[in-house]
């Protein structure tokens, strides 16, 4: 997609999840979806035991989550934090974002994992699947490419008290990349590593990356 990065896309996208945020928040719904927070901000507390079916990369990936001290605190961190104020798509990401040849409206799709629950969630989750090509790919996609969507999704979400912990839960999502990424791997890949990586530095150094990722208007 020659315009994935487009600013005018991420700005439609940022309004959309806006707009359907304030239009879920009524308690009528809460009844109706399941309320949880995501496994992502335990991770550091996985045992082997609860691993026995998984791939040996995602094994790795784990137990490197459980040996980096700076994960623990920043995940107990994110988790205390958590604020369920209304239904989430809970897989909010570019890939899941449907955009008509008139480029005016913004459809989503894959909504198995929606529920009742903080929409930082969905916010962090679009501003981390920008950052994966960068952090995966980084000398095929800069950073500086990239900054411009970031702010316009931002822009468009119109709630800048959140940012700052969007960016550490997308700090987090990072780990749920990875970890979807060694589905059957044998070992830890580059990419997950990368990801693993970045993902200690977004939740450790949160002012830094929010100045590295977004970025100077």
């Amino acid at each position: 997609m020659p315009d994935r990065f487009a600013p005018e896309l991420a700005l439609l996208a940022g309004q959309t999840m806006g707009a359907y945020h304030r239009a879920m928040q009524s308690n009528l719904h809460q009844d109706l979806f399941p309320a949880s927070v995501p496994g992502q901000l335990s991770m550091h507390e996985t045992k082997d035991e609860d691993l026995a079916g998984e791939s040996n990369g995602r094994r790795e990936l784990v137990r490197a989550v459980r040996k980096y001290p700076g994960f623990g605190p920043a995940l107990d961190r994110l988790r205390s934090e958590w604020r369920a104020e209304t239904v989430i798509q809970g897989d909010w990401k570019l890939d899941n974002c449907l955009v008509p040849k008139e480029r005016n409206r913004l459809r989503i799709v894959d909504w198995e994992f929606a529920g009742w629950s903080d929409p930082v969630w969905d916010l962090a989750t679009l501003l981390q699947s920008y950052w994966n090509f960068w952090v995966v790919s980084p000398e095929e996609h800069r950073i500086e490419e990239i900054q411009p969507a970031l702010r316009a999704v931002l822009n468009g979400y119109a709630r800048p008290d959140v940012t700052a912990r969007a960016i550490r839960f997308a700090g987090a999502r990072m780990l749920q990349t990875a970890f979807e990424h060694l589905d059957k791997a044998e070992h830890m890949t580059a990419g997950a590593v990368r990801l693993l990586q970045a993902s200690l530095n977004i939740l450790t150094r949160p002012e830094w990356a929010s100045e590295q990722l977004l970025g100077k208007a």
